[in-house]
């Protein structure tokens, strides 16, 4: 219905109240009243003749009665009927609508119900919000606290019970200390009048100190996976990852100048065995701009550093000027932290991630009585993945490895060829032997120099994706295994210089040519006889490769290897630099 200067029109007809009477008018199914008379009644003054049987669409007449129209055209007036409308009920069957009043209101509100203070080096509070969300007076009989030992208070009300009103809201603070014991664990039981039930609020934390010490060089970094490995008749192995993070542990050497070493030794002597916030020395970098007192800010490169959200961090400028803080949000060049700095810091200050650790030997001080080192092993107790993305390079579905190692000794890299013999000797007569295993398996360790915090962290990302002896990868022999005779354009056939390949290792069937470019290309060889005449090797490929022979550099056997231990140690040296050594061993030839 739209109203024009007083004129009811009805769409159907476009009849105004200024025509006749007897208008023919088309009524609506019992719907009518629901459909305008929330907005306006249509029929208010005038005099309506439904007829009989108003269950259904029929015809009817109206008759205008003296109607009065405010300035605003909006129908006022008296109502008057010519009949009475008699309302057809029904009762239909259906599911109940929940609305915001099921889910928000005759209930107790409370945010949080789950404190976790973290890592405590000080003073930090929770403020706990409680909102009485019924439409009536509701009591709290009691604050129950339980667990709650030295350093930890909750200021809340002073006289119980209380009485909150209807939709009340009230805030307590929760307040945790340095003092107090290393494990916080405790209850909060808000004990309200029945018929309201209980409701319980889990605080948990760990006191930690800071380790006020600076090693940086001659210190071991040590990742630490965990894999059991089922292995068949044949040698085929069926491995399972049993730890989700790797653990991390840091044999590190302090030194002590005079002013320090008593001050370490104190605070060794009361929280030797708790757990302790490590500086991570070996990621510190220098701020990128100064810092003041109570800045939310601070402008630094974080790539390449272990800075995770919510967790701690340390600017540092001496043993007795720095300020451990918790990381709100950061991006690659600065760092938000929860809560502003607690001091001036000029641009010879360092900023590097905290971890929580315990110590797992008991550390020493090696004293001359003027200055001393420390020297101890933290084992990591917030550890975390370092997810990494597969390599540029895959193979069968698996990453590749072409970093060209380092020989780990003079006499250079040791291979172990590892074959599993099974011998029969009753000690009386003749000795047996057989080898259960498909294939010989070749181990071995070389030596990665790692320069910079990019390669290290990348190093680390691509060990944490092998997940120790889990995850295999395929890496050549680096030798070239295969020496090519060829000319010309090369198809499916390499004619190699003869190794007795085809007699004795014609098992090893996957190669890597490496290009001249530096490119890489996979293949098979399908079959490979000893050639009389020419008195070489012909080997056959699995397809063609179509290039000339002058393009291919060397031919390494390749095979799908993984790491042969769960523990890879980074031995940082200085400026930077780590050396790493990977132990590994063949799966597939």
């Amino acid at each position: 219905m739209t109203t024009y200067d007083g004129s009811i029109i009805f769409p159907e007809h476009g009849v105004n109240r200024e025509q006749q009477n007897q208008v023919p008018w088309i009524g609506w199914d019992r719907d009518w009243d629901e459909l305008w008379g929330h907005v306006v009644n249509p029929f208010g003054g005038w005099d309506i003749d439904f007829g009989e049987n108003f269950g259904s669409p029929q015809k009817g007449t109206f008759s205008p009665v003296n109607v009065a129209k405010d300035t605003e055209s909006t129908l006022v007036g008296l109502r008057t009927s010519g009949s009475e409308i008699n309302w057809e009920e029904n009762t239909y069957a259906g599911n109940y609508a929940y609305s915001i009043e099921d889910d928000f209101y005759n209930r107790i509100l409370v945010e949080p119900v789950f404190i976790d203070f973290g890592s405590i080096l000080g003073t930090q509070t929770f403020e706990i919000a409680i909102f009485n969300a019924y439409l009536d007076a509701s009591i709290l009989s009691d604050i129950v606290e339980t667990n709650f030992r030295t350093g930890l208070t909750l200021d809340a009300e002073a006289t119980l019970p209380t009485t909150y009103g209807a939709l009340e809201e009230r805030t307590y603070t929760l307040e945790a200390v340095l003092a107090g014991p290393p494990q916080i664990d405790a209850t909060i039981t808000l004990d309200w009048l029945a018929p309201i039930e209980d409701i319980e609020i889990e605080v948990i934390g760990t006191r930690i100190v800071l380790l006020p010490v600076t090693y940086r060089h001659k210190m071991r970094e040590t990742m630490l996976w965990k894999t059991d490995i089922l292995n068949s008749y044949n040698g085929t192995e069926q491995r399972v990852k049993v730890r989700r993070n790797p653990r991390h542990r840091l044999a590190i050497k302090a030194y002590l100048d005079n002013s320090e070493r008593h001050r370490v030794e104190n605070l060794i002597y009361g929280w030797r065995q708790r757990d302790w916030a490590i500086p991570m020395w070996h990621e510190a970098r220098k701020i990128d701009s100064a810092v003041s007192e109570d800045d939310l800010t601070i402008n630094v490169d974080t790539q390449y550093g272990d800075f995770r959200v919510d967790y701690l961090a340390v600017i540092w400028e001496s043993p007795r000027k720095f300020d451990v803080f918790q990381i709100e949000s950061l991006t690659t060049s600065s760092i938000t932290l929860t809560r502003g700095v607690n001091d001036d810091f000029g641009l010879n200050a360092v900023v590097m991630p905290v971890r929580s650790a315990r110590m797992i030997k008991d550390p020493v001080r090696y004293t001359t009585g003027y200055d001393a080192i420390l020297e101890t092993i933290l084992e990591v107790t917030d550890n975390t993945s370092y997810p990494a993305d597969p390599s540029a390079v895959q193979y069968l579905g698996e990453d590749t490895f072409f970093t060209e190692p380092l020989q780990t000794s003079s006499d250079g890299a040791p291979d172990n060829y590892n074959y599993k013999m099974v011998v029969l000797d009753n000690e009386s007569g003749l000795i047996s032997q057989y080898a259960p295993w498909d294939n010989l398996r070749i181990g071995r360790s070389f030596e990665l120099i790692l320069e910079g915090l990019q390669e290290v962290w990348e190093m680390r990302q691509w060990l944490d994706r092998r997940a120790g002896k889990l995850t295999p990868f395929w890496m050549p022999t680096f030798e070239n295994n295969l020496k090519v005779l060829n000319t010309g354009t090369v198809v499916d056939s390499l004619e190699v210089v003869n190794a007795d390949y085809s007699v004795q290792s014609s098992a090893r069937k996957t190669i890597v040519i490496k290009k001249t470019d530096g490119s890489y290309v996979f293949r098979e060889i399908i079959d490979a006889i000893f050639n009389a005449i020419s008195g070489n090797e012909d080997l056959t490929l699995d397809s063609s490769l179509n290039f000339d022979a002058s393009e291919i550099d060397e031919v390494n056997f390749i095979g799908l290897k993984r790491l042969n231990s769960d523990q890879i140690e980074f031995d940082w040296l200085a400026n930077n630099v780590v050396s790493v050594t990977l132990p590994i061993i063949e799966l597939e030839p």
